[in-house]
């Protein structure tokens, strides 16, 4: 049945309807003849009559007249018979459909100049509009991309109100209708026609519609399902599975590839997403349209110019730029159009540009900095001088200490305590005092800076910087003469490819949204459109297959973007599409603007790198002064320590001369003179040697005789025996045993052929360091001492020791023989009683040496040590020396007392007759 085409208003006006402006499911919309700010919404007859109380209530509210955003009804309309037919409403001209603005592929076309602070204006009005409605008490119900037209300044309208949800005088006009990707969780499955909405669940919309235009079309719950199938949008909404959530464990989806993402908005933005499309919505309330005219002024604020491209811009929260980031990955994708940007003067001779360049003339090898700096004259700081006497406070210290620990040396028995006392006298003498060191370290300090400070300079002072900057304003000329050859050669491209401009124009005139296609649903659209495909030029089989869900759509696609393209028809009449070329010319203005004011910047830094240069090296720097000073300052301090410190070789002399007068001091100690044999001695040896235990078996080849008389008069122990053996050639040795001597097996005296007396100590097996210590008496200090501390890798080893003529020693009656076994550590003395005289054996041994010397007599092995030894009342740390005493203690002495343990290692035995002379104190 045919529409009336004149109508009456309410207020008895007659109507003429003109064109048809739009079409829906419930009536046509016309424009009204001879007026240009209303047009007529009429309804199909079998709708109008239950409209009416509705359209009724919304005109007698006048909300038209408070609220521009929203077509709301003005007047109602009537046919004949007075039969309600719709109803008049603002005339909404040079406005398109929402959906054009955010998709790329439409904005491109019907919103050449909307860049993205376009969008986000737009997003801002849309959500104002709605503010102002839910503040008349409306709920909206049915928010969704057909309800709001656009126009090319970012305003917008709200159509389609008389499906608003009011309550007036107690009675409810609900909405009744809803689409379901715009449709709140909790209404999804419910039917819509019955439920009665709140402006909670318009939020929702809102935040949908939203998130379409900053996200460039993409749906916020289509994307990729990290698990099982893609979801129906429906059924993503209704389990709050948002695609682009940071809560991606939960929600099992992930955004579509090459999209911007919520890190790409400013934090406040993503919190009301998540929000919006989360549970937390639900329970405890979405953010309110005027939450996002709040939220979204201040984003506003925080767009910034992409440094790539001019056509970009974006929030300055982002990590990078989004639109540089979706035209890489994708090819022949342009987020936004370029538009033109003319030149604001004309082109700049490059001539001139090249002159200002080769006019700034190089400065430069810079000088040597020093050869710049003044003359400085530096006094000694005081705290030179404090130094310097305190180091030769230090040094007399230690020259002190050292004669104390010689005199303890040479005095008595206090090994530790001398020891000690050497040490703190050499830490003293070789410690450098605390501020003689800070001086030192402030001298290297002061070298250092000025070594960093010379390198800065001459970074700074260098031509390097001249040439850089000379190279980089020459490259910039000759990119500014290439633009006119960059251009000519671009519009010859596109020229070339006039046919395939045509050709992508075409294809991208054919949307897949209002498309039939076989099996391409309203949801699989979506899915489509969150991955960029939106026309017949997006459609590939290699983007189609990487949708969820979409793969067997591929033929049928394929087969609609083929019929599509059959129908293209090549224009040779149509040249270049304008647009094309003005963005080539664009793009070069661009690229000249900024090479001209590069090229200035850079020829502004080469004249200014000239006159830093020239200032640099005729007035350096304050911090190159300060340098400079601390140097010189350093340089007298350390002269003046060096000058302080030649008195050194002085002290060093008088460290030497203290040594000699201790050594002295020790060595007269003990004044000793040799004990002649008395001319009234008579031999007293007989008694003894009646004995059977004091001659050997063989006594018969014995001359009781030739023993020395003093030796009858030494006691012999119980457990021991003398024995006096032939050796040849008139030669013999004493030989004293005890069988119960756990270490020593025997202890032997004899004559060498130069006539000197060898005491040899023959030691059992397994013995770990055995000394023996010859000493007058057993409190004096040693006469003679001698070590083995390899025994234990022979069954016996043997310790040779020789009198030399030339020792000067004193023995007598009271010498005695210790033996000290254990670690150097530890060691365990005990002594084996007064055996012989050995000056009348030497005595004796001058008269009776002839003829050749026999090897020694092979070792005699004997049981192991005993585990524990009860050691005599003799001292346990007695100090070692191998040196004679008439020329002090040797180097030997000195590792020997203070010698680590070692490792057993093998032993080579010399000749116990060798001629050792003076200063070995007889150690083989």
């Amino acid at each position: 049945m045919s529409l009336p085409r004149i109508v009456q208003t309410s207020s008895g006006m007659t109507l003429r309807l003109g064109q048809q402006i739009g079409k829906g499911g419930e009536g046509v919309v016309f424009s009204v003849e001879g007026r240009r700010d209303i047009a007529a919404k009429i309804y199909h007859q079998h709708l109008s009559a239950e409209r009416q109380p509705k359209i009724l209530a919304m005109a007698a509210m006048n909300w038209h007249a408070s609220i521009a955003e929203v077509a709301f009804p003005i007047e109602a309309l009537f046919g004949s018979g007075g039969v309600f037919a719709g109803f008049t409403m603002k005339l909404v001209g040079g406005r398109r459909p929402i959906h054009e603005a955010y998709s790329p592929t439409s904005r491109k076309r019907h919103f050449p100049k909307a860049m993205f602070p376009f969008l986000v204006r737009l997003a801002l009005n849309i959500a104002n509009a709605v503010a102002k409605v839910h503040a008349t008490g409306c709920v909206i119900g049915d928010i969704n991309h057909s309800g709001v037209l656009v126009s090319d300044d970012a305003t917008i309208t709200l159509i389609d109100s008389d499906s608003f949800q009011f309550q007036i005088v107690g009675k409810l006009f609900p909405c009744k209708v809803g689409v379901p990707e715009f449709t709140a969780p909790e209404l999804q499955a419910q039917s819509l026609g019955k439920a009665l909405r709140s402006p909670n669940q318009d939020n929702f919309g809102l935040a949908v519609l939203i998130f379409y235009i900053l996200f460039m079309g993409r749906h916020p719950f289509s994307g990729r399902p990290t698990q099982g199938d893609p979801p129906e949008i429906g059924e993503a909404i209704k389990r709050f599975r948002f695609a682009y959530s940071s809560r991606t464990i939960e929600t099992q989806m992930e955004p579509p590839p090459h999209v911007p993402t919520l890190n790409d908005l400013p934090p406040q933005l993503r919190q009301m997403f998540e929000r919006a499309f989360g549970s937390e919505g639900v329970s405890s309330g979405r953010a309110s349209a005027s939450d996002w005219v709040t939220a979204l002024g201040e984003a506003e604020k925080q767009l910034t110019k992409c440094g790539a491209s001019h056509a970009h811009l974006y929030f300055q929260t982002a990590p990078s730029c989004p639109w540089c980031r979706m035209e890489a990955a994708i090819p022949g994708f342009a987020a936004f159009p370029s538009h033109v940007v003319m030149p604001t003067t004309g082109y700049v001779n490059v001539s001139q540009f090249l002159a200002a360049i080769q006019a700034a003339i190089d400065p430069g090898p810079p000088p040597d900095l020093a050869s710049l700096m003044p003359v400085v004259d530096c006094s000694r700081s005081g705290d030179v001088s404090n130094a310097l006497t305190q180091k030769f406070q230090r040094i007399g210290l230690g020259i002190f200490g050292l004669v104390v620990a010689l005199y303890l040396i040479f005095s008595s028995a206090m090994t530790f305590i001398w020891l000690f006392v050497l040490g703190v006298s050499a830490a003293l003498a070789l410690s450098e005092p605390a501020n003689v060191a800070a001086i030192r370290l402030r001298i290297a300090a002061a070298r250092s800076e000025w070594s960093k400070t010379s390198a800065q300079w001459l970074q700074i002072a260098a031509n390097d910087k001249f040439k850089s900057a000379k190279s980089g304003a020459e490259k910039l000329v000759l990119q500014l003469k290439a633009l006119p050859s960059e251009e000519q050669r671009r519009l010859k491209e596109l020229d070339a490819k006039r046919r395939d401009a045509q050709m992508k124009r075409y294809l991208e005139g054919h949307l897949i949204k209002p498309a039939k296609i076989k099996g391409l649903g309203n949801v699989r659209k979506i899915r489509l459109q969150s991955y960029g495909v939106e026309s017949a030029a997006d459609i590939i089989s290699f983007a189609i297959r990487r949708v969820p869900g979409c793969a067997p759509l591929v033929d049928s696609l394929t087969a609609w973007r083929g019929n599509i393209e059959g129908k293209f028809v090549f224009n040779l009449s149509i040249g270049v599409d304008p647009t094309e070329i003005a963005a080539v010319k664009s793009d070069i203005a661009r690229k000249r603007v900024d090479f001209e004011a590069q090229t200035r910047t850079a020829i502004s830094m080469l004249q200014r790198t000239v006159i830093e240069a020239e200032q640099l090296r005729t007035n350096p720097r304050p911090a190159d002064f300060a340098a400079w000073t601390a140097l010189k300052q350093a340089g007298t301090d350390e002269a003046a320590l060096v000058t302080g410190e030649k008195n050194l070789p002085s002290v060093i002399g008088a460290i030497a001369a203290c040594v000699s007068v201790a050594t002295i001091i020790g060595l007269t100690r003990h004044p000793t003179e040799r004990v002649q044999p008395h001319p009234t001695d008579k031999p007293a040896y007989q008694a003894p040697l009646a004995t059977p235990n004091l001659l050997p078996d063989n006594s018969s080849s014995v001359e009781v005789a030739s023993i020395p008389p003093k030796l009858a008069a030494v006691p012999v122990p119980e457990s021991a025996t003398w024995t006096r053996r032939e050796i040849g050639s008139g030669r013999f040795e004493m030989v004293l045993k005890d069988p119960s001597h756990p270490t020593v097996s025997e202890i032997v005296v004899s004559c060498s052929l130069s006539g000197r007396v060898n005491v040899r100590m023959e030691l059992r097996s397994n013995v770990w360091s055995t000394a023996i210590l010859i000493r007058p008496e057993p409190a004096s200090r040693d006469l003679l001492t001698l070590e083995n501390g390899q025994a234990g890798e022979r069954e016996s080893e043997l310790l040779i020791a020789r009198f030399s003529e030339a020792s000067g020693a004193k023995v007598g009656p009271a010498t005695h023989i210790l033996v000290e076994i254990g670690t150097p550590i530890n060691l365990l003395p005990f002594q084996v009683p007064p055996s012989v005289d050995l000056a009348a054996l030497r005595d004796l041994c001058r008269a009776s040496h002839v003829g050749a010397i026999s090897p020694l007599p092979p070792s005699v092995g004997a049981p192991t040590m005993p585990s524990e030894i009860i050691a005599p009342s003799i001292p346990i740390n007695q100090p070692l020396n191998i040196s004679p005493p008439s020329i002090g203690p040797s180097p030997q002495s000195k590792a020997l007392k203070g010698r680590s343990r070692q490792s057993p290692s093998s032993h080579i035995k010399q000749p116990y007759d060798r001629d050792v002379g003076s200063g070995t104190g007889g150690l083989y």
